[in-house]
């Protein structure tokens, strides 16, 4: 313990008039004032001593040194104060630089990672998603002893601070005009500017002569020497430039070499990314986030069924690019040499922003032999075996058709395997009568066959009713040789054919001479007008 200081006492005459310092005196400093206050300053000027007035003096000068060690104190803590606040500042505004905080159910922590660009500057290249914890721990050594409070660390600081950036939601959004400060938006511009102005025909021209290597490429490789293709791709590519806020909704898909391509698993998630609006972004232990979807997507491959491509499609350009230059190592080292120009980027942005896409319809796919052949292709395997069934004489011209479903799962099977079709997923029997049913418009109904046993089974329409449909949907394909019928395994066929007729059939058509029914397969189909044997 510190030793207990003396009681005051009073200063003698002596005492006050020798005294140099307060520092000398500190405990007597009340002592020295009421010295002053009681024994000089109640005289009149005229009574004051040579003594007294050395001591006023003295006690003015001291006791102004005093006030002005005082000022310099307050000085000193109102600059540290300052410095710290400054110091508070610099750290905010660190933290804001690469950090913010998506207000949501959970807190989402963004992280901007930054890179140096060819001028030494500084550009965002990235942005992580973190949880609490991660950040926690990406920020667990940056700390600061002037900062208030217990912890000193910078990442709590920050996280309490009303000054933090936080937004209410992420977007990606190129359109300007709907910006929000109360938005993150992930875009973050394109490197060169809009153009001021188009560029005239001559100018065009320029530009394709400062790069003429992507151009020759673009034109005569990507889209084989067709002026419909090359002029579909560049407003493709330019409406990309042009409005990155707009999806254009066709995926351009271009294909070289050789490949097979055997299933379409991802095929419906492929369709919904082209046209979708909306994509969710979800992290593991963190809300999901829906954004703005605006990609267009290019795919590339050597397959040659990479996508399903349906009847009336329009989600795929497919192209098939010329092998001209395949294995060419030094027309691919010069391209990717002209490609790698700083310039060639800058005048490929010319030129695209300059590509009138006013009336332009992506909708309006070029048509490809590759193309169609895809569409063929694609067509499910259940209508492939209607059509083989159709042509083998296995419907009716004028009566609908009973087949139980066990046997058309039967036949269906025994299609596949002869035909040495691998389907993406098992298809069982109710699956089936789904997918036949949504083309061809069956009726269910059980039958007893030859009055041993109930069967549930499908009527089909008439011959030309399951022409029609295959016709209209587009789905009749060239490639289906097969011979078989249907499978009919639990009982007999009748007498006129490979069908079961309907016995309530309408009277006229049950009353007909029966030389009439046997002549089925010389009808014409209603439809098609041809003969399906």
């Amino acid at each position: 313990m510190d030793e207990a200081r003396p009681p005051p006492q009073q200063l003698t005459e002596h005492e006050a008039a020798n005294w140099k310092t307060l520092d000398e005196i500190p405990e007597r400093r009340v002592e020295l004032q009421r010295y002053v206050n009681r024994k000089i300053l109640p005289k009149k000027p005229e009574d004051l001593t040579i003594e007294d007035r050395f001591i006023l003096i003295r006690h003015l000068i001291l006791y102004g040194s005093d006030s002005e060690e005082k000022r310099k104190k307050e000085e000193d803590d109102e600059r540290t104060k300052r410095a710290k606040t400054d110091m508070h500042d610099l750290v905010l505004r660190i933290m804001n630089h690469y950090f913010a905080i998506v207000r949501s159910t959970k807190a989402v922590y963004l992280e901007t990672i930054y890179s140096r660009d060819e001028n030494g500057q500084l550009q965002p290249e990235e942005t992580i998603h973190r949880s609490g914890r991660d950040f926690s721990e990406v920020c667990r050594n940056f700390q600061l002893q002037s900062l208030p409070g217990k912890s000193k660390e910078v990442a709590r600081f920050w996280e309490s601070s009303p000054k933090r950036r936080e937004y209410d939601r992420i977007v990606f959004e190129p359109d300007p005009s709907k910006g929000s400060s109360r938005h993150l938006n992930l875009f973050s511009d394109l490197k060169f500017k809009p153009l001021d102005r188009r560029l005239t025909e001559s100018e065009l021209v320029e530009c394709e002569e400062q790069m003429p290597k992507l151009m020759w490429h673009l034109r005569d490789i990507l889209c084989d020497g067709s002026k419909e293709r090359f002029d579909y791709n560049l407003r493709w590519m330019a409406h990309a430039v042009q409005k990155p806020w707009r999806k254009i909704g066709v995926a351009l898909v271009f294909r070289s070499g050789q490949g097979w391509g055997g299933a379409y698993r991802m095929n419906d998630r492929i369709k919904s990314l082209i046209t979708q609006e909306t994509t969710c972004m979800e992290r593991k232990g963190q809300d999901p986030i829906s954004v703005d979807d605006k990609s267009n997507i290019v795919f590339t491959t050597n397959n040659f069924w990479p996508v399903k491509r349906e009847a009336d499609d329009r989600r795929y350009s497919c192209q098939q690019v010329s092998d001209a230059k395949m294995g060419d190592k030094q027309y691919f080292d010069e391209l990717v040499e002209e490609l790698e120009k700083p310039e060639t980027a800058y005048h490929l942005h010319r030129y695209l922003s300059s590509i009138d896409i006013f009336n332009w319809n992506p909708q309006k796919i070029p048509v490809t032999t590759w193309g169609e052949g895809l569409k063929e292709h694609s067509i499910p395997p259940h209508v492939n075996m209607m059509q083989a069934l159709l042509e083998n004489g296995c419907f009716h011209p004028s009566l609908v058709t009973w087949v139980a479903s066990t046997d058309i799962k039967r036949t269906y099977d025994t299609f596949l395997h002869q035909m040495d079709i691998k389907e993406d997923r098992h298809t069982d029997v109710n699956v089936l009568m789904r997918s036949l049913n949504a083309v061809f418009s069956m009726r269910p109904q059980a039958r007893s066959i030859q009055g041993v046993r109930t069967h549930k089974g499908w009527w089909f329409a008439t011959q030309g009713a399951i022409c029609g449909a295959l016709h209209k949907g587009k789905l009749l394909s060239s490639t289906v040789k097969w011979v078989d019928t249907w499978q009919r395994l639990d009982y007999t066929e009748e007498e006129e054919g490979p069908w079961l007729t309907d016995p309530k059939a309408p009277e006229n058509l049950i009353d007909a001479p029966k030389e009439l029914r046997q002549s089925a397969a010389k009808q014409k189909c209603s439809f098609c007008s041809n003969r399906h044997v």
